[in-house]
């Protein structure tokens, strides 16, 4: 009997013509039922239909530390996500009687998304470090995350350390690290945002936001004596530090590190 590849063949009342000429009867009820329920597993998994059951999603493997992708079995193309490192807040430096600083807010890593059909098993997915904090220092830079040869995304810069002002003084701010970059990827590339400026006004200092990530938002801003805030989103920067007045340094918040996603296809 012929393959059935359509529900019009399982006709009661009419023969079917084979490839090879020859005519089959007219099916049965039995008939049908088999046959419908193979038409019907022959959808599902796309055995005897040229085509079918390609390019269907079959795995999604998120990659947060460094190493060698091997593809599930069966992956014949992959659309690859990547992230790198945020960087982190900036510190503020140590305060005496009637002063007060706030460091600026760490940019986030940049952003690159591409599909490739070929190249991609075996290749090294390397993990953006995240930036680290420093007491009365600058924030840390980002590191970079990458694809193999295939897709990369540098990490953002730390925010500016905040420097000490008198308080009650004019209003002035101390700068936030700039966004990485993405690069190579035929989807689209993006840059992370830069960490928002700290804030001095006459009396108190606010620090900066980090930068905002694809994966989320940087870390909120403090105000009064503390440190600030880690950042809690793939490859978003950390806010800085702040400082009320006779106050030790006080170092910005780390950044969020990178993370690769890949999307595999049948």
């Amino acid at each position: 009997m012929a393959l059935y590849s359509t529900l019009a063949s399982l006709s009661q009342t009419a023969a079917s013509n084979v490839a090879d000429g020859s005519v089959d009867a007219p099916s049965t009820i039995d008939q049908q039922t088999n046959l419908l329920a193979s038409f019907i597993a022959q959808l599902r998994d796309g055995s005897g239909f040229t085509g079918v059951g390609q390019g269907h999603l079959i795995g999604v493997r998120v990659i947060t530390a460094t190493g060698t992708y091997t593809p599930t079995a069966g992956t014949t193309s992959v659309v690859v996500e990547c992230q790198g490192g945020g960087g982190a807040g900036g510190g503020a430096s140590a305060t005496g009687a009637g002063q007060i600083a706030a460091g600026g807010g760490g940019g986030a890593g940049g952003f690159a998304k591409g599909r490739f059909t070929s190249s991609f098993s075996g290749v090294t997915a390397t993990i953006g470090a995240a930036g680290a904090g420093s007491a009365g220092g600058i924030g840390g830079n980002g590191g970079s995350s990458s694809f193999g040869a295939l897709l990369s995304a540098t990490g953002g810069s730390g925010g500016s350390l905040g420097s000490v002002v008198t308080a009650g003084a004019a209003i002035s701010f101390v700068a936030g690290g700039t966004g990485g970059a993405g690069s190579s990827g035929n989807i689209f590339n993006a840059a992370g945002a830069p960490g928002r400026a700290s804030l001095y006004g006459t009396n108190a200092a606010i620090s900066g936001d980090g930068g905002s990530s694809i994966f989320g938002g940087g870390a909120i801003a403090v105000t009064g004596t503390n440190g600030g805030n880690t950042a809690t989103s793939y490859g978003a920067g950390g806010s800085g530090g702040s400082l009320g007045s006779s106050s030790a340094a006080a170092g910005g918040g780390g950044g969020g590190a990178g993370v690769i996603v890949v999307w595999e296809y049948a």
